[in-house]
């Protein structure tokens, strides 16, 4: 990724095409502004590791304020495939038959990888300055094009600034689909939309932290099992398709606490909560069991709540 000094010029004169659905070629160019705009993006070429399956920069040519841009216009794009992938598990939409085409581009070993560049600014074909375009080479290759002052102006935006970058990247993705054209964002309102619905935080997936796996979890329970209790707890999450990782950096977060009190007839009340931190703090648990039972010993209490809870949750995968 760079800084582009001819793309710029060329944007100006682009086709109306260029901001709409994908072309293969841009027949309002010269062949010679045509194969400029090929050899930038080939100059631009960054490399790029596949890790736990997310795609993050791992070295790039150049230091300008546009790489990071583009990084950043990445990390979301890809944040958004976890949420969507998430919301789709949650629940049949038909929106969810087009998620894995998504996800599809934002792996650079697939050939309609779209490559995220940047310019300081992007003027559409009728002069007007644009947030980003999208169009594809005359080589196949499909890119994105990021204005970097409309993106600084969207990142200044403390009110709607996560909902503007979220359909922002899902109408640039959505227009290389065939779904969108122009300033239509009829698509990517409909998905924001079911977001926002099932509580999902717009402003995590909009951060440039990579979200943790859609089918991560973690365990947080204060000694309350043993090691056998722990690992056949793990073993059926896995069953179920779900990956036990450390706390903070789950998707899931479980938690368990219990206490006891008496002598001789005790009083024990347990918590068990499964939190999802794909969604908002103040939304309710995924699931929750409380309950308080007198002369029932701690620990039995303790797996039958667990019981209860893993008897409720659905396969992840």
């Amino acid at each position: 990724m760079k800084n582009f000094s001819k793309l710029f010029l060329l944007l100006t004169v682009l086709a109306p095409e260029v901001y709409g659905l994908a072309t293969p070629t841009n027949r309002y160019l010269t062949v010679e502004e045509e194969q400029a705009i090929e050899d930038e993006l080939e100059e631009s070429l960054i490399d790029l590791d596949l890790i736990d399956g997310n795609l993050v920069l791992s070295s790039h040519r150049g230091g300008n304020g546009g790489d990071s841009i583009a990084s950043q216009f990445n990390v979301v794009a890809n944040n958004l495939a976890q949420a969507w992938h998430a919301l789709c598990l949650e629940g049949p939409y038909d929106l969810c038959k087009e998620q894995i085409d998504f996800a599809s581009r934002l792996n650079n070993k697939n050939s309609n990888f779209v490559k995220v560049l940047s310019a300081p600014f992007v003027m559409a074909y009728d002069g007007a300055e644009r947030e980003a375009i999208n169009d594809v080479t005359k080589n196949g290759h499909p890119y994105i094009i990021v204005s970097e002052n409309k993106w600084d102006d969207i990142q200044n935006d403390e009110t709607y600034g996560a909902s503007r970058k979220i359909n922002l990247i899902l109408h640039e993705y959505f227009s290389l689909m065939g779904l969108e054209s122009s300033d239509y964002y009829m698509v990517s309102s409909e998905l924001s939309s079911h977001l926002k619905a099932r509580k999902f935080d717009l402003s995590m997936i909009a951060n440039e932290t990579l979200l943790p796996k859609v089918c991560s979890v973690s365990i947080q329970e204060d000694g309350l099992l043993n090691d056998y209790q722990l690992g056949k707890i793990q073993g059926n999450l896995e069953t179920l398709g779900y990956e036990v990782g450390a706390e903070g950096w789950s998707r899931f977060n479980l938690k368990a606490s219990a206490q006891c009190e008496g002598a001789l007839e005790q009083e024990c009340s347990v918590k068990i909560e499964v939190v999802d931190t794909y969604k908002k703090k103040n939304s309710r648990p995924f699931f929750k069991v409380e309950k308080v039972v007198k002369g029932f010993d701690e620990m039995k209490l303790v797996r039958t709540a667990f019981s209860r809870i893993m008897a409720r949750l659905s396969r992840c995968n």
